[in-house]
């Protein structure tokens, strides 16, 4: 077992080097990466098990130390260490290079940690850590807690961004209050032991959390679980049952991602049947009785509106869980300590910015600091600044220069308009140069890049699966695989997509969303691709009648539910493929606002939007509890032949 783990970025590996053997002459055995460990995308096995087998980290502390995902878990893990026996101020070390400022490290609970100054000489620091260590018990890092270098997702593990500057002590500050809240699942106490994370749209609420789920993962062994908000959860009735009907739902939809099998027609039962196997994989030795261990619970995206009591129903559903919410709205107030997110601080957004290109004289340098400052700081648009600069640099001497001036150009009226609308969601004097960096991200863009964005703008706010994109797009008249590949590409250049699950779903920001759809957008190219979103989505879910294979349609009905509002023959029919879905798992009240949306619809006796029959052995699908529900309404209702037409 090595002693001492030294932490760095890899690119400072010539320079550690002398510390190095400094503390092995210090009689210090020293684990170090001399491979390039440090530069992969994700933390490996080797890194994992080389850190818990030591019993203290060193923390080579250079400014661009905590932009590492590796070298801030490495950090971070230790400290979670430490923090189980009381000595985290032990466990971590931090080593200052000369001429270096530890402010950016030293954030949060980092305050407290150890540092010495290497001006004092190599060989003087060595010989203080050396001693140092001799105070320390036996005991390496693993053995204190076990090191996860990154815990199961629930029901889908999230993607960050390789982007994410300036929000380390929000990191920190968040872990704080996630720290202390002791969640104990659906009794009552959720409201005082949760966390959330409020901000204005584009301020990277949910980045941050799944930043902070992957930074922190040894605090959260229990695993990552990420429920998406829904949009039902505001307009839910204020009563028992309602809470409980969403409470069920909510955890039936981890069965398949937890290996339960969903039981016909029972949603209580499978509900039931999660909370089990949660409880079993939470517990480290059945035989012998234990604390749980810990689990992140993230509710992200809480639609405003949404009620508390609603919120703490769909909490952590067993002790050991902590629950953070993302949320644009501020009327939570009790729920929980909150952390609101703002805009970037000005040195972190001027590091966004020039991510891509970087200002080759002070010229640019300023430049990119009025352009940072003209978009209030704003991430989203920032992030979108960096891709569009650095796709004009080859062009531009100074392509800074030529946004800011692009930004400031008062002849663009419809800026002014599509600014109207996101005003609310936009900081304050700045809706009109963040809404212009939107749309010009917009323009030359491919039809088919803009049809993905359109399409997306009538979808969920969750991410969309790439292959559903794809079919509705052929579907509406789009072009082959290469293209749409391409598609992507573009939209990836110019930041206005986020690719998640290893690629296979993309992410598009409300924001981005809305201009889309507002922006020179045809109402009858809409029409079509809402029609073609409906067909290949009624297809999908009409297609798996048995229960048990409901797992791949989970990432569908959310996307299901905000296309099947329309009066289109393949709207009707999603429309009861839905209903048919949530009857089966015992959703009766879901199903129920399906089946009644389909058989309510305006009769058009008429055209081709005139709907096919219904036949009473389809219908038989509805249930007693739906069909009395619809009783007494029959003026909606008419008579055709055998069946139930619906127009």
């Amino acid at each position: 077992m090595a002693e001492l783990f030294l932490s760095y970025r890899f690119v400072h590996c010539e320079d550690v080097a002398p510390l190095v053997e400094a503390l092995r002459r210090a009689g210090i055995d020293v684990w170090r990466d001399v491979d390039g460990i440090r530069e992969a995308d994700s933390i490996t096995e080797t890194v994992r098990d080389a850190l818990a087998s030591t019993r203290a980290l060193a923390v080579y502390a250079t400014p661009d130390y905590i932009d590492s995902l590796i070298c801030t878990w490495e950090l971070v893990s230790a400290w979670i260490a430490g923090e189980g026996v009381g000595g985290a101020t032990k466990r971590v070390i931090l080593l200052r290079p000369p001429g270096i400022d530890l402010k950016d490290v030293r954030v949060g609970a980092l305050q407290d940690a150890l540092a010495f100054d290497l001006d004092e000489g190599i060989d003087t620091v060595a010989a203080k850590v050396a001693e140092h260590l001799k105070d320390l018990d036996d005991r390496s890092l693993g053995e204190l807690t076990p090191l996860v270098a990154e815990p199961p997702w629930f029901p889908l593990r999230r993607d960050g961004s390789n982007h994410f500057v300036g929000r380390w002590s929000q990191l920190w500050e968040l872990h704080s209050k996630l720290a202390r809240a002791k969640t104990v699942g659906v009794t009552g106490q959720v409201g005082r032991d949760a966390a959330q994370v409020r901000g204005l749209g584009g301020v990277g609420k949910s980045l941050l959390a799944i930043e902070y789920a992957k930074r922190f993962a040894s605090a959260w062994p229990g695993g990552i679980f990420w429920i998406e908000g829904d949009p039902t959860w505001a307009s839910a009735p204020d009563t028992a049952q309602a809470r409980t009907e969403h409470r069920e739902a909510l955890l039936a939809g981890l069965a398949s991602a937890l290996g339960v099998d969903p039981i016909l027609g029972d949603v209580s039962a499978t509900a039931a049947a999660v909370v089990r196997k949660l409880e079993a994989n939470l517990t480290s030795r059945p035989d012998e009785p234990s604390e749980p261990r810990r689990y992140l619970w993230v509710l992200d995206n809480v639609p405003r509106g949404t009620r508390q009591a609603l919120l703490e129903a769909l909490g952590p559903p067993l002790p050991g869980g902590a629950m953070l919410l993302t949320t644009r709205w501020r009327g939570l107030t009790s729920l929980g300590e909150h952390l609101d997110l703002d805009i970037l601080a000005p040195a972190a957004a001027l590091k966004l910015l020039t991510g891509l290109y970087k200002p080759s004289d002070e010229d640019e340098l300023r430049a990119a600091e009025e352009l940072a400052k003209a978009v209030g700081y704003h991430p989203l648009a920032l992030d979108v600044l960096r891709a569009l600069v650095e796709l004009t640099a080859a062009s531009r001497s100074n392509p800074f220069a030529t946004w800011t001036a692009r930004l400031a150009d008062p002849t663009r009226d419809e800026f002014d308009e599509a600014a109207a609308v996101l005003d609310e969601e936009l900081p304050t004097g700045c809706a009109r140069a963040i809404t212009q960096v939107l749309v010009t991200s917009l323009e030359d863009l491919p039809e088919a890049a803009l049809d993905i964005l359109r399409l997306a703008s009538l979808l969920a706010e969750e991410p969309v699966p790439g292959d559903l994109l794809a079919a509705v797009l052929e579907k509406a008249g789009g072009d082959g695989g290469s293209v749409f590949e391409g598609a992507l590409g573009k939209l990836r250049s110019r930041s206005l997509i986020l690719q998640t699950f290893g690629g296979k779903a993309i992410v598009v920001h409300a924001l981005v969303r809305r201009v889309a759809r507002r922006w020179r957008c045809d109402a009858n190219r809409m029409e079509g691709l809402l029609r073609g979103a409906c067909e290949v989505l009624g297809r999908r879910i009409g297609s798996v009648s048995d229960i048990r294979e409901h797992g791949p349609l989970a990432p569908l009905i959310s996307h299901a539910m905000a296309c099947a509002g329309g009066y289109s023959q393949e709207a009707a029919k999603l429309g009861f493929g839905l209903g048919r879905y949530f009857h089966d798992r015992g959703e009766y009240a879901s199903a129920r606002e399906c089946l009644e949306r389909l058989l309510l619809l305006p009769i058009k006796p008429d055209g081709p939007e005139t709907i096919a029959p219904i036949g009473p052995e389809r219908l038989a699908h509805v249930g007693r509890p739906a069909m009395r529900s619809i009783a007494g309404r029959r003026p909606c209702l008419s008579r055709s032949g055998p069946g139930l037409e619906v127009g």
